[in-house]
């Protein structure tokens, strides 16, 4: 019991639940201004299931499966893992009886978050951290399945605690962004060797409140010569200027499909 309270007050300094809640608020805010990206997430991972060969399944990020539509999958699979750092109570309570579905918390960057939390807490050096970032090994705790898919988190998987560490004055901007990039990588790598399938918002888009666009950020960079955009598709992110107060935040999201498994 307080080993789970330690690591939920761990996850929520570092930033995971307040963005997990974040995430839900801004659903019942937006509307459906979230309607078309749900369910372009949802049909990607349903067109991927079409084959009928895929009997067991990973969904990495899966929080509270506002993206995924779980009922389908499971009339097309014979077992499914949710993946997440943290799953929402109330997600947990209405599945976790059904024989066909598994929940698994775990850091899929391989320790990111800990890595994190070393550098919250003084424990490591910013050079220290970058030489630890590259040897971390994504994917750990996953187990074997016929396909993975990983959702809507890749920009995420070092962006929120790397910018939780950042506004307690630990982390320089230079080594975060440095970090960042990096456990992307190791996701895209990891991901691509065993012929996953991606769904990442990949570019922000700012525009004002008369709706001109005001500048365009790149969240993670995805190897064309590694990576098939299938799929692409706008997500109204924020349009109440709650995300951003001088701007509403738009997300260029993609479907991917890697180009060629790395041995």
């Amino acid at each position: 019991m307080l080993k789970n309270l330690k690591h939920y007050i761990r996850l929520k300094r570092l930033g995971f639940i307040g963005d997990q809640l974040g995430i839900a608020h801004r659903y019942h805010t937006e509307g459906t201004g979230w309607s078309h990206h749900l369910s372009k997430t949802g049909s990607s991972i349903i067109s991927s299931l079409k084959d009928n060969t895929k009997s067991r399944i990973a969904i990495l990020g899966s929080g509270w499966l506002l993206d995924i539509p779980l009922e389908k999958i499971l009339q097309l699979v014979e077992h499914i893992y949710l993946v997440d750092i943290n799953h929402p109570k109330p997600i947990r309570h209405k599945w976790e009886k059904n024989p066909k579905i598994t929940f698994i918390e775990t850091d899929v960057t391989g320790g990111g978050a800990t890595l994190f939390w070393s550098i919250l807490k003084g424990e490591i050096k910013e050079n220290e951290a970058l030489s630890t970032a590259i040897e971390l090994k994504a994917g750990l705790d996953i187990p074997d399945v016929d396909l993975i898919f990983s959702v809507n988190m890749l920009s995420q998987l070092a962006h929120i605690p790397a910018e939780s560490v950042k506004d307690r004055n630990k982390l320089s901007t230079g080594v975060a962004s440095q970090l960042i990039s990096r456990i992307q990588q190791n996701h895209l790598e990891w991901l691509q060797s065993i012929s996953g399938v991606l769904i990442a918002d990949f570019e922000e888009e700012l525009y004002d409140d008369e709706d001109r666009l005001c500048g365009v950020n790149q969240l993670c960079y995805i190897a064309p010569k590694e990576w098939q955009l299938v799929d692409r598709w706008r997500w109204k992110f924020d349009s109440h200027m709650t995300y951003r107060s001088d701007f509403k935040t738009y997300l260029q999201v993609g479907l991917f499909h890697p180009v060629k498994a790395k041995n």
